[in-house]
């Protein structure tokens, strides 16, 4: 089982639930966690390389990371599972930007054109967005890392729903966001799996035991 980490985050998240999941690895995609040394000049594409050369039977990728492991199945990736945690499971021809709002489609196109990375979310946000407070938000705080803009604005290429991989949505829902709220609509409609998780956004953070749980369950 491969994790995969959302926007700003990295491999770290995935801590407490690693030694939960055994055999399980968690990676950094480029431009972010440990490898956050160049972040303007990654793509969306090479995301989905990341997760493809990684060659995994089952692929659980959490918020953002949904953009890359649709790109992973879009490029025929070998995965047989395709697990999407609280994630944006783009189509073809879709970028990330195009489901934020407004307000922030400005921001991340610009960024894009000056090479700019995108900040990190102000941490008055993070109990909110992520539920993360306390030490949740201590720990993320040591972590997090500005996010590569073209990965946010770079559209799918190819089509992800060609591949025959299974899929399953997992919707944490003490995120309270319309935006997901649609990605599970959209997978009930499309026939997946789908489960609710009582969890806020990063519940590999604040919840990995009962993540655990559902991911072993479904592997």
């Amino acid at each position: 089982m491969l994790l995969v980490h959302g926007a700003w985050h990295g491999a770290w998240c995935w801590r407490d639930v690693l030694p939960l999941l055994p055999g399980a690895r968690a990676i950094d995609l480029a431009g972010c966690g440990a490898r956050a040394e160049d972040p303007a000049v990654v793509t969306l594409s090479d995301h989905g390389d990341d997760i493809a050369r990684h060659a995994a039977r089952v692929v659980v990728a959490h918020s953002y990371g949904g953009c890359a492991l649709n790109q992973a199945l879009a490029d025929g990736a070998e995965i047989e599972h395709a697990i999407y945690l609280d994630a944006l499971a783009p189509d073809a021809g879709e970028a990330l930007m195009e489901a934020a709002p407004e307000a922030d489609r400005a921001t991340f196109q610009t960024a894009t054109e000056c090479g700019a990375p995108i900040p990190i979310r102000p941490r008055e946000v993070w109990p909110r967005q992520w539920g993360l407070t306390g030490t949740h938000a201590d720990f993320a705080a040591q972590h997090l890392r500005p996010m590569p803009p073209r990965c946010f604005t770079d559209a799918v290429r190819g089509d992800p729903g060609a591949h025959p991989a299974q899929r399953t949505y997992i919707r944490c829902t003490q995120n309270i966001s319309p935006l997901f709220d649609r990605y599970r609509a959209r997978a009930v409609d499309r026939g997946w799996a789908v489960h609710d998780l009582d969890a806020p956004h990063c519940a590999m953070v604040t919840h990995p035991d009962e993540l655990a749980k559902l991911l072993r369950a479904l592997s």
